[in-house]
């Protein structure tokens, strides 16, 4: 699948970094990547360390309907419950 100018949106990146993989590769391969999860800049701080050098958009905190609206993919963090 091309991923270039996709926008991709992974839903959880998680503490133990489960989004983690998903998300460099699709930035890495020219997606248009956002990364939404429920948790805090305080708690992700280690995942958020790792995908630094990376152009992606963080939303923490929430999870914003317009980023799921007008995305390619939605990716969703198998630890994220389906309530979410």
């Amino acid at each position: 699948m091309q991923l270039r100018c996709k926008k991709v949106v992974v839903m959880g990146l998680g503490v133990h970094g489960g989004g983690l993989g998903v998300a460099r590769y699709c930035a890495e391969q020219g997606a248009d990547v956002v990364v939404t999860d429920l948790r805090t800049a305080d708690v992700l701080g280690d995942s958020l360390a790792a995908l630094a050098d990376l152009p992606i958009t963080f939303v923490l905190g929430e999870h914003r309907e317009q980023d799921f609206a007008t995305c390619d993919i939605v990716v969703q963090n198998p630890a994220v419950p389906a309530s979410s």
